[in-house]
């Protein structure tokens, strides 16, 4: 899990490229989170758009990994990508009483 992505060093990410083309048959999991802002495509980011990884994307800014055309999208809204393809997703919060 790499939370905050976009301030980590890419250096540091770069063993887990090689690692994203097999992940599936080793049961391994990357759990990527980033700001929408975040500028530009980097190394792990790319490998995983394309081993056509799912993602849920909360909201997206100038660019976004997975969606073609990036929209801002009101607080509960996301995108549910699955093999490049966005479906629309409402999220809840359910409070305990």
């Amino acid at each position: 899990m790499v939370d905050d992505e976009d301030i980590v060093e890419s250096t540091s990410l770069s063993p887990l490229v090689g690692a994203v083309p097999v992940a599936w048959d080793m049961r391994f999991h990357v759990i990527l989170a980033r700001r929408p802002a975040s500028p530009g495509y980097d190394s792990l980011g790319s490998a995983l758009v394309g081993q056509g990884a799912l993602a849920v994307e909360m909201s997206e800014a100038e660019r976004s990994l997975f969606v073609a055309r990036p929209v801002s999208l009101p607080p509960g809204r996301a995108h549910l990508v699955v093999r490049g393809q966005p479906s629309l997703l409402q999220l809840i919060h359910a409070e305990e009483e």
